[in-house]
C-alpha cells in the first residue's frame, strides 16, 4: 500500500512556485518594456544601467557589435557633472556622451596636429592646437552631434537629459 503525502504541504509548494512564476513574469515584461524606450533615447541596440551612489561618479560604457561605444557619465547625486572627452588617433573618444543639463565638457586634444570641435548652430570650439584642451558647458538639454571642420569623418554626440 503506497503512503499519501499530506495535501497541505503540496499545496504550500505549488503556491510557492507559482508566485516566483509570476513575479519573474512581472520583471521580464518591466524589462522588456522599458528596453525600446530607452534604445530610443540613448540610440543603442542595448540596455545601459547606471548605478546611484551618493557623491561618487559612474562611468558605463557599452559596446555593440557594429557600433561605437556609448559612455554615460552618472555622478550619483543627480547633479551635472564634469567629463573630459580625447580627440585622438584621429576621433571622438568616447564617441556618445550621456550627461545632465549644466554639465561641462572637456575636449583634449591628444593628435599631433589642430581639431575642432564643431555642432552646427550650438558651438565651436575653434583651432584646438595639439595638446590644448576645449571646456563647453551645455545649458539646455538635446542632442548635440559634433564633428572636425578639418576632417568631416571625425563625428560623435553629446545627449544632455534634464
Amino acid at each position: 500500500m503506497a503512503k499519501n503525502k499530506p495535501k497541505g504541504n503540496n499545496k504550500k509548494k505549488i503556491l510557492f512556485i507559482f508566485l516566483v512564476l509570476l513575479i519573474g513574469v512581472f520583471v521580464a515584461a518591466a524589462m522588456y518594456f522599458s528596453l525600446p524606450s530607452l534604445q530610443n533615447q540613448l540610440d543603442i541596440g542595448s540596455q545601459t544601467t547606471t548605478t546611484q551612489a551618493a557623491a561618487t561618479t559612474t562611468t558605463t560604457t557599452v559596446s555593440t557589435p557594429g557600433q561605437t561605444p556609448t559612455t554615460v557619465v552618472n555622478t550619483g547625486t543627480f547633479q551635472p557633472s564634469a567629463v573630459t572627452l580625447e580627440i585622438k588617433s584621429w576621433g571622438f573618444n568616447p564617441n556618445t556622451v550621456i550627461l545632465l543639463k549644466g554639465s561641462t565638457a572637456t575636449w583634449t586634444n591628444k593628435d599631433g596636429v589642430k581639431h575642432t570641435v564643431t555642432s552646427a548652430g550650438n558651438f565651436d570650439s575653434g583651432d584646438i592646437a595639439a595638446g590644448a584642451s576645449w571646456t563647453y558647458t551645455f545649458n539646455k538639454a538635446g542632442t548635440f552631434e559634433y564633428s572636425c571642420k578639418y576632417n568631416p569623418s571625425m563625428t560623435a554626440k553629446v545627449v544632455i537629459t534634464e
